[in-house]
């Protein structure tokens, strides 16, 4: 189909069909008519979906969403680490089920969290949905911390054990101190 912008929004003006590997803009993105995508879908960030009007999706491939360090560390800054997000509505008619549709968060950008999805169904008796939960795991963030307090710590007693040697023992004394 063809593609408008309406009020910031990109909306079809019929079905949509494709086989190539789609990305979806940091949008809404409305489709009035069929939904039909083979192949791996990608959603933009958490700002990106898809909502169907007049018609159903049917999507035989894999879905994706790209997160920058910036979604994930808002994930991380909310309660639980984690955001739910509707990805793809459709009329609550459809036979398709988005539930079985798997969602594979995507780093745009190196980052020490780590990403999960968990996809399911929600249906409020007009519309049925794809809601998916992100969790974002934190944990391997501070190991960098970690590692430089064992250093530091291992290279203070370092120090402090070969000033004390110097100190206190005559020969290691005389080494440093020949005269």
């Amino acid at each position: 189909g063809d593609w408008r912008c309406e009020n910031g929004q990109w909306v079809s003006t019929g079905s949509v069909v494709t086989t190539e590997p789609i990305t979806i803009p940091p949008a809404l993105v409305v489709v009035k008519g069929n939904l039909t995508l083979t192949g791996t879908v990608t959603f933009s960030g958490l700002t990106s979906s898809i909502t169907v009007e007049g018609g159903c999706a049917y999507i035989n491939g894999a879905l994706q969403v790209q997160l920058t360090p910036a979604e994930l560390e808002a994930i991380a800054r909310e309660s639980g680490s984690s955001r739910s997000v509707v990805l793809l509505s459709q009329s609550s008619n459809c036979t398709s089920t988005l539930s079985s549709l798997a969602v594979t968060p995507v780093k745009v950008a190196k980052s020490c969290r780590k990403a999960s999805a968990t996809s399911s169904d929600s249906n409020d008796g007009t519309r049925t949905s794809l809601v998916v939960v992100f969790k974002v795991d934190s944990s391997s963030c501070n190991s960098r911390w970690i590692i430089l307090g064992c250093v530091l710590g291992g290279v203070l007693i370092l120090a402090v054990s070969l000033i004390l040697l110097v100190t206190f023992n005559d020969k290691a004394r005389n080494l440093i101190r020949p005269f």
